[in-house]
């Protein structure tokens, strides 16, 4: 089944909505100075936001009776990107 619309092709005014309503117009957008007069941009200085680094998460692992090493070893390995040697270390 093919529907056929008629598309109408209107010209484009720069326009701002109101976020609430986003298919009304609140006004139209000033593209330029209404008196002739145009301010200079080249003389704006945009910085860059800084952006912190995360902190980085605290683990703590309970040494109890009932995990094996093997396991422990295996999650330090697989998880944290330890060696065996330093993965036994730290347990």
């Amino acid at each position: 089944m093919l529907i056929m619309i008629k598309q109408t092709i209107l010209p484009v005014t720069p326009i701002t909505s109101d976020w609430h309503f986003p298919n009304m117009p609140m006004r139209l957008a000033q593209v330029g100075e209404p008196d002739g007069e145009t301010t200079p941009q080249a003389d704006v200085l945009v910085a860059e936001p800084e952006v912190a680094k995360p902190p980085m998460y605290a683990v703590v692992m309970y040494n109890d009776n009932y995990t094996p090493m093997e396991f422990v070893v295996y999650i330090l390995q697989s998880e944290f990107r330890h060696s065996v040697d330093s993965a036994v270390e730290i347990m």
